[in-house]
């Protein structure tokens, strides 16, 4: 297998970083104005963490893109699927991390490590969070995030010249 099919381009890891700082910056914003949270050290951590899963999440969503995208003519096609693939990698990343995220959290009161009570509470721990963020947290991607995901799928199923 080539490299070039696992490792990104610099130009697709150079959009994806973009899109990760407007992220941190509109999802900072945002709970800010939105929702004047306590304190602008948490707004910043639960930013940094949806920022990531973007980043993360378009990062893997335009390499994936590329794999299968790559024969189809129609550009409204590709960005079409590329959008569709971006948004779910986008929310699997971001709810991932929240979930390592609860686990760091919660791992003081679990079993001992790989005991099978550890197993089932790291698995319900994991499916909190991301029922908690389907739920609760999508809501802080926002508008800019949805914005953010289209400028990058739009930039990255343009015509090569």
């Amino acid at each position: 297998m080539h490299l070039g099919l696992l490792i990104p381009s610099a130009s697709k890891a150079l959009a994806a970083a973009v899109s990760a700082i407007l992220a941190l910056i509109w999802t900072y914003l945002f709970l800010h104005l939105s929702f004047g949270w306590q304190t602008p050290t948490k707004m910043m951590i639960v930013a940094g963490y949806y920022s990531a899963g973007l980043g993360v999440g378009l990062l893997t969503a335009m390499q994936i893109g590329s794999w299968f995208l790559h024969r189809v003519k129609s550009r409204y096609v590709r960005f079409v699927v590329l959008f569709l693939i971006a948004l779910c990698f986008v929310m699997a990343a971001t709810a991932g991390l929240l979930a390592i995220q609860y686990r760091f959290y919660y791992s003081q009161w679990h079993e001992p490590f790989l005991t099978r009570t550890w197993m089932f509470q790291l698995f319900f721990t994991a499916l909190g969070a991301t029922a908690q963020y389907g739920i609760f947290g999508v809501r802080y991607h926002g508008i800019g995030g949805l914005l953010i995901i289209i400028a990058t799928c739009w930039w990255a199923t343009r015509t090569r010249h």
